[in-house]
């Protein structure tokens, strides 16, 4: 079978697109052909077709991000002639709702099979225009994946229909780094910094720094508590211009350490097995998604702490002792002190959330995925 995955793709720097190349990989290594349908932004150097980095399966730029149009994406599918078309789709990705929807149906009208996974579901809350297109959007594809049951059932409250929609949860990479780097050194590497680290709790925020991942309220925390934990906190480059503005309040604080550039997956993992505690203090709820950082984090057998947020819906169902409910510095506080405690045994509130890394592994997932494609064809 040769399926044709159309989003994002590395070295575009977004989860999603981290997601298809961990997505194609893993179904690649189940006997499937993989081409990526990608987009052109942040590969001005590479040619119209290349070899993706981390999987290395072929991929095009076929769209624009910016300037998206369904027509480039069917020529580039009637080109390669797959047996099924999947969509990975996100609102930060396909902007233009009625684009989108004529990307389907010029792909259902050529004749290929269409799942689309809706990484990002809207609630009603945001308005009619959000509820229209996903409801048509459902009505359009053969099947729609999405990544939680909050997901499932705000789409059957919107009218949708569920009979067509999958969970398949997101997938999660075990941190193959894990026992096998020195902190000190990733620190100094990936932030050009060097740290004494020695008896130390490192703790992070994963990912990009974000005014939606609570990079301000993570500060007034962490000031709360690094001293009573012997902690260092650190925390990410920012991603836009507003983020800049939160994380240069952080550079001179004490025990505060920020990577200040983009880092790629591999340095990621380092960072990630280097640290203690992750900490996701996430904002905006009207969004229904699941945090991909969030699965790097169980990969990497992390303590955490979660506030109560639909991205962050596995975390109050399997480790609820770890989650705070609500994004206030007076209950993040004790909360985190508690996890970063050298004292803590994160083993009977963090267990069942460590299984469920394993039971997500990619592997697991794409053969769910494969299932759902030979339902399709």
């Amino acid at each position: 079978m040769r399926v044709a995955i159309v989003s994002r793709v590395p070295p575009a720097t977004c989860g999603i697109a981290e997601y298809n190349a961990m997505l194609g990989e893993a179904l690649s290594s189940q006997g499937i052909g993989v081409v990526f349908i990608g987009n052109s932004e942040e590969k001005e150097r590479l040619p119209d077709t290349y070899m993706e980095p981390y999987s290395s399966l072929r991929a095009r730029k076929c769209f624009s991000v910016g300037k998206f149009r369904a027509e480039d994406v069917i020529r580039c599918v009637l080109e390669e002639d797959p047996d099924l078309v999947h969509v990975e789709h996100d609102y930060d990705i396909f902007r233009d709702n009625s684009e989108t929807e004529s990307m389907l149906r010029g792909l259902k009208e050529s004749g290929y099979p269409t799942i689309i996974t809706l990484h990002s579901v809207h609630h009603a809350l945001s308005g009619k225009e959000w509820v229209n297109a996903q409801v048509k959007i459902t009505n359009i594809a053969d099947t729609v994946i999405v990544h939680s049951v909050l997901q499932l059932h705000e789409l059957q409250y919107q009218g949708a229909d569920i009979s067509k929609i999958k969970v398949v949860p997101h997938g999660t990479l075990l941190n193959p780094f894990l026992g096998k780097v020195d902190r000190s050194s990733v620190i100094a590497e990936l932030a050009g910094v060097e740290a004494d680290l020695d008896g130390k709790t490192l703790i992070t925020v994963p990912g990009f720094s974000r005014w939606n991942k609570g990079i301000d309220v993570i500060l007034e925390v962490f000031r709360a508590i690094r001293d009573k934990t012997e902690s260092v906190l650190v925390i990410g480059v920012p991603q836009r211009p507003r983020d800049k503005v939160l994380v240069d309040k952080l550079l001179d604080e004490k025990r505060v350490i920020v990577v200040p550039k983009f880092i790629n997956r591999t340095e990621f993992l380092k960072l990630l097995a280097s640290v203690d505690v992750a900490v996701f203090p996430y904002r905006q709820p009207r969004v229904i998604a699941v945090s991909g950082a969030f699965h790097l984090a169980i990969g990497s057998k992390l303590r955490l702490v979660c506030t109560r947020h639909p991205k962050l819906f596995e975390c109050e169902m399997l480790a609820p002792n770890v989650v705070a409910p609500d994004l206030k510095p007076r209950l993040l506080a004790p909360l985190l002190e508690k996890v970063a405690s050298k004292n803590y045994d994160p083993s009977k509130d963090l267990g069942r959330l460590w299984k469920y890394a394993e039971e997500t592994s990619w592997d697991r997932i794409a053969r769910k995925t494969l299932e759902i494609y030979k339902e399709v064809v």
